[in-house]
């Protein structure tokens, strides 16, 4: 394929270089932006520079797009160029609202182009190793997970809640990619969002997941990362410093029981792998006639994982929700709140009274018509027709004593 690149993002730009290397795919535009004019990171043959990303929307040599999240105009580029039906690597700033993650999977859905996020972690040559052992069943069915994260915090042993918001989202996605789609959040935090958190937990569940426990809590010293896996017949460790790159696998099996060598911390190949990876699984034959016909660059793209990624953004918001309620959130099931069902019962209540006081009225006219009947004992009919709509109507009065305060 032939790709550009757009702005100076450290991820666009070693995918950028991946692609420079790669005896098939092309680097031929770079976008230089105007405060770093005459800044050229990266050099290959038959590389043309241009002023706009806007030149890139009807540019028939570029299949796809490199991209960082560069703002509101880098995320304005990045919806022109996914409707113009380019394909965009795009590394996403994970504290963006999840409206903005919806709003490009519905443009993904309805639009020519495609989106591939640089997720560096999922992409690990770890995590892809950690992928096939499950695969082939080495470990058996996987008992429990736990993921402990260490986050280097000099100033204060307190993490704020974006902190915490940013690596649960990395570390959700990757469990989702591991262990398959999770749909319950229990969560707790020890501390206050105005100072910090010393120690957050989540505990994610889901009918074909198993359950994993991930905490988070605060080091003077350096990120530290460790998922620990446990499996019917063995279990396997992947630590490390994601951020830098740094991951080692460690598998204990009948099958095998080694630590894997580690690799190098450069993220572009193992993107650039991923991305070619996605290509050829959504469309072999496509893929093999591109071969024979020697025009790779024409393949066209799969999906991307913005689905994904997505729904581990739903997973974080989850999480604010549990906090919030103290108690196990459904993702995919709002449940309705005490308040809500009480009025819900209380308004199907009201309406059965009237309609048993209208039966009533018309049985008692009936009644009264056809046989004489004395002053007080119609008056007792009287009293019991409406006495319980009048009571009901009574304790409407207790809403306003159990309203909530405004706060």
């Amino acid at each position: 394929m032939r790709f550009a690149l757009t702005g100076n993002d450290p991820i666009a730009l070693s995918v950028a270089r991946a692609v420079a290397a790669h005896p098939v795919h092309e680097l031929v535009r770079f976008v230089e932006s105007p405060d770093a004019a005459g800044a050229r990171p990266v050099v290959a043959p038959g590389l043309r520079y241009c002023q706009s990303w806007g030149d890139l929307l009807t540019d028939p040599e570029v299949d796809a797009v490199i991209m960082g999240d560069e703002g509101e105009e880098g995320r304005e580029a990045l919806r022109q160029l996914v409707h113009a039906g380019k394909t965009v690597l795009f590394d996403p700033d994970l504290t963006q609202p999840i409206e903005f993650f919806y709003e490009l999977a519905l443009l993904e859905e309805e639009s020519p182009g495609r989106l591939f996020p640089l997720l560096a972690l999922r992409a690990h040559p770890a995590v892809i190793e950690l992928q096939e052992t499950l695969a082939r069943g080495d470990l058996g069915r996987p008992r429990h997970v736990r993921l402990e994260r260490q986050i280097a915090s000099a100033a204060t042993p307190l993490l704020s809640g974006p902190v915490i918001e940013r690596a649960l989202l990395t570390d959700a996605d990757l469990l989702r990619a591991l262990f398959g789609g999770y749909d319950q959040v229990t969560a707790s935090r020890s501390g206050d969002p105005a100072q910090g958190y010393s120690l957050a937990t989540v505990t994610l569940a889901g009918a074909d997941a198993p359950q994993a426990v991930w905490t988070a809590a605060a080091t003077p010293t350096i990120d530290q990362w460790r998922l620990t896996l446990a499996g019917e017949s063995g279990s396997a460790v992947l630590e490390g410093d994601p951020r830098a790159g740094r991951l080692a696998l460690t598998k204990e099996s009948p099958r095998e029981s080694r630590p894997i060598d580690e690799a190098s911390n450069d993220p572009g190949p193992w993107l650039l792998e991923a991305f070619t990876r996605s290509i050829a699984e959504s469309n072999p034959e496509g893929r093999a006639a591109g071969h024979e016909a020697g025009d790779e660059a024409r393949e066209p793209a799969g999906p991307s994982l913005w689905g994904e990624l997505a729904r581990s953004v739903e997973l974080v918001e989850a999480v604010e929700r549990s906090v919030k309620r103290r108690r196990t959130i459904d993702v995919y099931f709002e449940s309705p709140s005490e308040r809500g069902m009480f009025k819900t019962q209380m308004t199907a209540v009201g309406c059965s009274l009237l309609i048993f006081t209208l039966m009533g009225v018309v049985v008692y006219l009936i009644a009264a018509a056809a046989i004489p009947l004395p002053p007080l004992l119609k008056q007792i009919f009287v009293a019991l027709i409406f006495l319980p709509l009048g009571i009901f109507l009574i304790a409407q009065l207790l809403l306003f004593v159990t309203r909530p305060s405004g706060r």
